[in-house]
């Protein structure tokens, strides 16, 4: 579990070593701070919990990049 910052709160996000890699990874790619890209996925949550649609986000991001590669 570790302690981030979602907008002006702070809060705590349990998740598998591998979301974290993908998350920071996401986050170097986009040009943004960690807590930025969490701000995001909270403004857009549409899962039951905050966890959940991290995950989901995460699992979203990398099927885009698939497919923008299958198509090139």
């Amino acid at each position: 579990m570790r302690n981030v910052r979602v907008g002006t709160r702070r809060t705590s996000l349990r998740l598998e070593t591998a979301v974290w890699d993908a998350l920071h990874d996401v986050a170097r790619r986009e040009g943004m701070p960690l807590n930025r890209l969490l701000t995001r996925i909270a403004g857009a949550q549409s899962e039951s919990s905050f966890t959940a649609s991290v995950r989901v986000f995460v699992l979203g991001y990398y099927r885009g990049l698939a497919e923008r590669q299958q198509r090139a």
